[in-house]
């Protein structure tokens, strides 16, 4: 990331072989960064952190190509007259099989009724162009998904309040969330 006037900040690759860099995206990548999928490629969410639309970018640093698909508008996919506001929650990585790339990442919602900001964990599929909640993990603070080196598992951690160690542990195999987003 690189800040290339006031106020942009801009995505660039630096091929340490060769000392040259490459713009990946001028747009605003989103705080979480870069992650490596399982076959080698680079992934990244791109958006306004406080709503709007989220687009995901798939970078081949082979061939210094990108593909960028709109993954997420709340009110495009949830519409719900209770939401007063809308934001990003975390992007936890993607994974690839099969010419398609499965991103994962969390949004928060404000309940007006509840009065609180309501967490979804969910998964967008590039290949059906699809939108699934991943799981309802309830009222936890914090659930992280960590996608396995070959892809075909995700680790999910949870955390039910700040400085708790006792984290709850479910395994999800890459395949059964393939099938859902078919």
């Amino acid at each position: 990331l690189k800040e290339t006037k006031p106020d942009v900040t801009e995505t660039f690759l630096y091929d340490i072989s060769t000392g040259s860099s490459s713009l990946i995206t001028a747009e605003r990548c989103l705080e979480e960064g870069i992650f490596r999928t399982n076959k080698g490629k680079l992934v990244f969410m791109t958006g306004d952190v406080t709503g709007g639309i989220y687009q995901g970018v798939v970078y081949n640093p082979d061939t210094r190509q990108s593909q960028v698909f709109d993954i997420y508008n709340g009110e495009r996919d949830f519409p719900d007259e209770d939401i007063d506001k809308r934001q990003f929650g975390h992007f936890m990585g993607a994974f690839e099989q099969d010419e398609e790339c499965v991103f994962l990442f969390s949004v928060e919602n404000y309940s007006k009724s509840q009065g609180k900001y309501i967490k979804d964990y969910l998964a967008y599929s590039t290949k059906s162009n699809k939108l699934i909640e991943v799981d309802d993990y309830g009222d936890t603070w914090l659930v992280n998904m960590n996608i396995s080196p070959s892809g075909e598992y995700i680790i999910v951690t949870k955390h039910n309040q700040p400085g708790d160690d006792d984290f709850l542990f479910d395994v999800l195999k890459s395949d059964n969330l393939l099938m859902r987003l078919q």
